[in-house]
């Protein structure tokens, strides 16, 4: 089964986004770094769904 992880993981410091490592993700999964929203209406629009 392939695996999505929709995550920004990390925070805002100092006006600058820090990165932190998703655990727990295995080499093959697909790590997409957005926030599940954005993500999910930017997939939608690529299959051609309506929301």
């Amino acid at each position: 089964m392939k695996i999505f992880s929709i995550d920004p993981e990390g925070l805002m410091e100092n006006g600058t986004f820090k990165e932190r490592p998703i655990e727990g993700v295995r080499e093959s999964d697909t790590i997409v770094r957005s926030e599940a929203t954005p993500a999910l209406q930017r997939l939608c629009k690529l299959l051609d769904v309506t929301l």
